[in-house]
């Protein structure tokens, strides 16, 4: 990343200036057209109302800070100006302008060095030059005290004035190359409105890669002079604003795409404009903790208020765009003070005023290069993530948005608490998880843990998650024995209370390395010690080194020549197979996790090895849009296969490849996205394993009907879950307004999963796409003669990709702990040799397997216009699970072994037909059978009693059969679908806690026992509990469960032999004892 490269790239354009009269500027001879072709100059440069002064030979413009610029006619009267501003002390920058035809970059170059020792012995810190000529781009030349009074190639090219204006001084602990020069917007009178200047920065010292990443970054810097093209206004700028030859003015940021567009911020804002700029210099020179810089030059202390208000409107609707081009700092300068937004963690800026008098232009407030935290977060930033700690904050503000305090209900001391709290926890030496007792970043394992608290909607009294993350910053975040400890634990609390476990993946794979102390000693035994090239026979450490390291080695002792050497045979220390046996108790650990409580992963910067497999053992990954999950990168890979055959990790793991194999249930393209999408999916299951569901405040009505009603043909089944457009008008869905979430929407594409809620109880979603899909798997560069391979899959139809994931998505819900709703509308399963050859009979029983162990209440409903046939029937049928499962169909739903059509193809043919015709038409029962008469008229009427048939087999697939044969338990129509399934639901949720509690305190209850109890003694208290009048701890729910434990109890000890009961007794109590209880429980009657 040096900034030699920079030269090589393409040139940097020179800002263009109106033409002047260079000649007039040097015209001795008429003074007043010399000052007013400098006037004019230093306007065109956007210095306003100089001093203007005329002496013997030169013409002086001064324009404050300590700044003025001469006139001369010649390089034989810089001398004299330089010694004059030398000894009056006043001066400490100066600008010398010179006819370009008179005086070249070499003769300033040679009065420099004359002049070096009197400028080192004044006040003097910049000597700048500016070379004219009549139809030329002008040169610049700037030394500065800080290089000892040689050229300042940060000032290079940069007219004087404005490096004062874009305050290029504060930028001394930095080596600069300037990327990027913007013209000037436009010109009114001559002036400019804006400059803009993209500057490449790399920090000083030869011990900046010590500290850790080298401090790289992009600055940012624009002159503002006319304000209009800054401050936020509903109104464009009434000048017409041009834009950059190589810049257009379409954009493409997020906030202007879609119809929410920014009102205040023109796409001519000179914000706007700095990020065109910045994002054309990212793409050549990737850097982090980018800044902007503005300085309203004509601003006056009465724009301040204004200006506060632009930069907090700008950063909050370009956030998406400011945090993808890591813009870390904007700092616009008022008149009297400063305006300073930052964005410590990622997640949002924080807009804060500043005086002069804290923050200056002048180089005793430099730009600081990076401390150690900085350092730990831009390491995480350039591998396109978040450093592990900046997490908290980005929940803490999501959080925080979304209390329920802030929208009333809710009252007493919590409302006083913060939203969202985090504890980091550590193992201690007893191998135990204690509370950390040290400031953020001071981490000595890669693996961080923390405790987290927070304040929801759906949990107003508060739940628990634990975080557990990979540290980037720490070894590149890879797993040693260490870290492998750390998540373990973390993952045995999270089983041990069943609260969800987040792992945010940012890791590198099990560590490697090698032990250093023995390879600084490292010895070879060549065969020719002159001659390397014909090998050597082993690797030694001579007898002085291996007394220091015996412990680490196992070493031979040999004589060779009299000299003792130690042939090494094993090596120990670094890391190696420790490191895998540590993976694979972490993976163990998660894949019982996925069990026992809610696990996801959260895939940002990269995840490879054991961390991709502990990512995908958790089952739900949500992934950064650039972010690979692999189990090799590309360059080892490319070595193996001894070619360049991938050119990015990216190709290999990135979310085409995951997202579309059903690896990555969701992709996001930032890390607030991706903790808003963590936290949105909590908001789905309960606070604890076992706990009742949480319930959303939701201000869409259980009682309204479903508006958009399945057209016939193919359609959108998103738009019947979650509402759609219909003749431009919004038609609701059957879920509540907005709480439809898909999953793994680019695999398996025939079915549509995802969370919803109805009535604000969370549930899980399968749906059928009833549209033709592709599926498309990409070429493999790896393998010569691979193509992309593109497959039409039909609707209605269940692939091997999408009943495998039809079967996970069930898995995933059930360990969730939410109802499932099922909208059944499939013709059967693909049976082609492809798809049999791919395993679709395994995946669909896959289907069979995961309803039958699901342990919440499921609904199988036939949608308006749905049809559910065959083998598409069986694996979804209630037997599969008596218990939980129970199926309805819709008002004019179908179902059947076959369609119709195939139906009478094997059960009414053409005999049945003319058996038919004999009963129904007269005409052709009164012909001769066979005659051809007769053969005609069959011929005339077989299309129409074919169609007749085909009515009468469909007639079997109504819902009124499939409710008389008992195999639905009721007909719902699609209209008032959401009222039935949420007032049943609350019923089968309510039966479902209490049937499990009978278990539990009486497991040897039968299911007709149990739902005997249902129907008579707990009627009521069912009824109750599903309106929501009663909760489980009613005291009448608690009586009766004491009852049947009590009952347990009594027919465990009677089902005993009366002395092994007595001899129980007696291990615990004496014989007196006994007959004191004995008496005491005949009192008691």
């Amino acid at each position: 990343e040096g900034l030699g490269e920079l030269s090589r790239g393409e040139p940097v354009p020179d800002v263009e200036i109106p033409d002047i009269s260079v000649a007039s500027m040097f015209d001795y001879t008429n003074r007043a057209e010399q000052a007013k072709a400098v006037k004019e100059y230093f306007e065109t440069v956007g210095v306003h109302n100089a001093i203007q002064a005329s002496g013997a030979n030169l013409v002086k413009m001064q324009y404050g800070n300590g700044a003025s610029a001469f006139v001369a006619a010649d390089v034989q009267s810089v001398p004299q100006i330089l010694q004059k501003v030398a000894s009056e002390g006043v001066l400490t920058r100066v600008n010398i302008l010179l006819p370009h035809d008179v005086a070249s970059e070499e003769q300033v170059a040679e009065l420099m060095q004359e002049q070096k020792p009197e400028m080192e012995a004044s006040e003097m810190q910049k000597v700048s030059f500016t070379l004219l000529a009549e139809g030329k781009v002008p040169v610049y030349l700037t030394y500065s005290r800080s290089v000892e009074f040689e050229e300042d190639k940060g000032w290079h090219g940069t007219e004087p004035a404005l490096c004062l204006q874009l305050e290029l001084e504060r930028m001394c602990n930095f080596e600069m190359q300037t990327v990027s020069r913007a013209p000037a917007n436009a010109f009114q009178s001559g002036t400019p409105d804006y400059r803009l200047q993209v500057l490449y920065a790399k920090e000083l010292g030869d011990q900046a890669a010590a500290r850790g990443a080298v401090d790289v970054r992009l600055f940012v810097r624009a002159a503002v002079y006319n304000s209009s093209f800054f401050l936020a206004h509903n109104v464009e700028p009434v000048a017409a604003c041009p834009g950059s030859p190589r810049l257009k003015r379409s954009s493409s940021f997020s906030a202007f795409e879609g119809e929410q567009r920014p009102s205040g911020i023109s796409e001519s804002n000179v914000l706007v404009d700095m990020m065109r700029n910045l994002e054309l210099a990212i793409g050549k020179h990737a850097a982090t903790s980018n800044s902007f810089f503005v300085n309203l030059v004509s601003a006056s202390p009465a724009d301040m208020e204004a200006a506060e208000a632009t930069v907090a409107y700008f950063v909050r609707h370009f956030m998406p765009d400011l945090a993808r081009m890591k813009v870390s700092t904007i700092e616009v300068k008022v008149a009297g003070g400063r305006i300073l937004a930052y964005n410590p963690a990622g997640s949002r800026f924080k807009v804060e005023r500043h005086t002069d008098d804290e923050i200056s232009g002048e180089s005793e407030h430099p730009y600081p290069v990076l401390n150690r935290m900085q350092r730990k977060k831009m390491a995480a930033q350039r591998a396109n993530s978040t450093y592990v700690y900046d997490f908290l904050e980005i929940f803490e503000d999501l959080v925080t948005r979304n209390d329920p305090t802030h929208y009333g209900g809710m009252s007493g001391a919590g409302k006083d608490e913060p939203a969202f709290r985090a504890t980091e926890l550590v193992v201690n030496a007893e191998g135990a998880l204690e509370e950390a007792r040290r400031p953020a970043g001071n981490n000595d394992c890669g693996m961080v843990v923390f405790r987290c608290w927070m304040r929801t909607p759906e949990c107003r009294s508060g739940r628990e998650f634990v975080i557990i993350a990979s540290d980037l910053s720490f070894q590149s975040g890879s797993f040693s024995p260490r870290e492998d400890v750390v998540y373990f634990k973390a993952l045995e609390l999270c089983m041990a209370e069943g609260i969800p476990s987040v792992y945010i993946a940012a890791n590198s794979g099990a560590r490697i390395g090698l032990n250093e102390e023995v390879k600084k000693k490292l010895q070879v035994a060549w065969v020719d010690a002159s001659n390397p090239h014909r090998g050597y026979e082993y690797l030694y450490l001579s007898d002085s080194d291996y007394q220091a390291l015996s412990a680490q080695v196992h070493a031979v002792k040999m004589d060779v020549a009299g000299e003792t050497r130690h042939r090494i045979v094993d090596v120990f220390g670094g890391c190696g197979v420790e490191c895998l046996q540590g993976s694979g108790m972490i993976a163990t650990a998660t894949s019982k996790a996925y069990e026992d409580t809610v696990t996801m992963s959260y895939v940002t910067g990269r995840s490879v090895g054991i961390g991709a497999y502990i990512s995908r053992l958790s089952q739900r990954i949500i992934q950064h849009s650039e972010a690979p999950l692999l189990l090799t990168g590309a360059a080892a890979l490319n070595k193996v296969l001894g070619r360049q055959v991938y050119s990015s990790n990216a190709q290999i793991g990135g979310p085409k490849v995951m997202h579309h194999n059903g690896v990555s249930h969701e992709v996001v393209t930032n890390d607030v996205e991706g903790c808003t999408a963590i936290l949105r999916w909590l908001s789905y299951v309960p606070a604890k394993k076992g706990m009742s569901l949480p319930i959303y405040p939701s201000s869409d009505s259980v009682e309204r009907r479903v508006e958009w009603i399945p057209p016939a043909g193919p359609y959108n089944p998103r738009e019947m879950l979650a509402g759609g457009m219909v003749d431009g008008e919004m038609r609701r869905g059957f879920f509540d307004d907005g709480s439809f979430t898909e999953s793994l929407s680019n695999w398996g594409k025939t079915v549509v999963t995802g969370r919803a809620r109805l009535g604000g109880l969370p549930v899980g979603v399968v749906a059928v796409e009833t549209r033709t899909q592709e599926r498309v798997v990409p070429a493999d560069p790896g393998f010569v003669g691979s193509t992309v391979q593109v497959m039409q899959q039909a609707g209605q139809v269940w692939f091997p990709d999408s009943a495998y994931k039809t079967a996970n998505a069930i898995n995933d819900f059930n360990r969730e702990g939410i109802p499932l709703f099922v909208f059944a509308n499939w013709r059967g399963f693909a049976g082609g040799q492809r798809d049999m050859f791919d395993e679709v009979l395994k995946y669909g029983s896959y289907i069979v397997d995961a309803l039958r162990t699901y342990k919440q209440p499921v609904f199988v409903y036939l949608p308006c216009g749905g049809e559910l046939r065959g083998g598409a029937w069986v694996v979804i049928d209630s037997t599969i699970n008596p218990d939980m499962m129970r199926m309805y169909t819709s008002e004019n739903a179908k179902g059947n072994v076959l369609e119709p059509e195939g139906i009478v193809e094997i059960k009414f043919r053409k005999p049945d037909m003319i058996k038919m015709m004999k009963r129904n038409d007269a005409k052709y029962a009164a012909m001769e059978e066979g005659s051809a008469e007769a053969k005609s008229r069959e011929k005339e009427l077989l299309p129409i009693y074919t169609q007749l048939a085909v009515n009468f087999a469909a007639l079997h697939d109504t819902p009124g059969v499939m409710k008389q044969k008992g195999v639905v338990t009721d007909i719902v129509p699609w209209a008032t679908s959401r009222t039935y399934f949420y007032k049943a639901m609350r019923e089968r949720l309510a039966e479902v806690a209490l049937s499990k509690g009978m278990s539990t305190n009486n497991p040897n209850l039968t299911k007709a026992q149990k739902d005997a109890f249902l129907v008579g003694e707990l009627k009521e208290v069912v009824a109750d509990l599903s309106s929501g009048i009663c909760g489980m701890s009613d005291v009448r729910i608690d009586s009766f469960m004491k009852s049947l434990s009590a009952q347990y109890i009594a027919e465990s000890v009677t089902a005993m032999p009366l002395e092994a009961v007595i001899a129980g007794l007696l291990k615990d109590h004496t014989p007196e004892q006994l007959v004191a209880i004995l008496q005491s429980g005949k009192s008691s009657e």
